[in-house]
């Protein structure tokens, strides 16, 4: 007899900044040839490039990289952006206030009426240790503050040991968060035991 529910258990860093306390004004220089830019709409000039890289990171079936990043930048999020000439080769974006209710990750950080959150971070195999991700991850929160987002959220699976470390450079505190998804037939039900104690170690 077939299960009619399916389950998965994960393990994540949550880290936090609150940014109204936290200087993070620091310019991190980028090797020459590569910058950093918004990608905002679907009209961008690099919004192919950017599907390319998506579709590098997550393997997705035919047409779904297009529909996925189509559908992210029309509810409101924005792509900060890694270039190496004109090819978008680094990526992390970043959902602002409401959007985050929209994050299955962050449903029990509803309560931070002025938050944000990070997510789907990725550089190229062939473009990593030069610190793309760390400056990254620096315009992301600077972008954060300047919409008015008074604490910020990232959320990074335990085994991603490069983003773990790079993320502890630029963000302040950090706990480890356990995510439970549970799929019965027409519903996803996700729990975060123990998320929402605050007990939060200093980077």
């Amino acid at each position: 007899m077939d299960r009619v529910f399916n389950y998965w258990v994960d393990t994540y860093f949550l880290f936090r900044n609150y940014l109204l306390d936290t200087n993070i004004d620091e310019i991190i220089a980028l090797p020459v040839g590569y910058s950093i830019r918004l990608i905002k709409s679907v009209d961008d000039r690099s919004f192919e490039s950017l599907v390319l890289l998506w579709d590098q990171a997550y393997k997705e079936k035919p047409g779904d990289a297009k529909n996925k990043v189509r559908s992210l930048l029309l509810q409101g999020d924005v792509c900060i952006g890694a270039f190496y000439q004109n090819s978008v080769i680094g990526m992390t974006w970043s959902g602002e206030q409401a959007a985050i209710q929209r994050i299955a990750f962050a449903n029990f950080l509803k309560k931070e009426k002025c938050a944000g959150i990070g997510h789907h971070d990725f550089v190229d195999v062939d473009h990593r240790g030069k610190g793309l991700q760390r400056a990254l991850s620096s315009v992301r929160l600077k972008y954060a503050k300047e919409k008015g987002c008074h604490a910020y959220y990232v959320f990074v699976g335990v085994k991603n040991l490069s983003s773990i470390i790079n993320l502890m450079r630029v963000f302040s505190e950090f706990k480890v968060v356990f995510h439970v998804k549970i799929d019965v037939p027409f519903f996803t039900f996700n729990f975060f035991p123990g998320a929402r104690k605050e007990e939060w170690s200093q980077c």
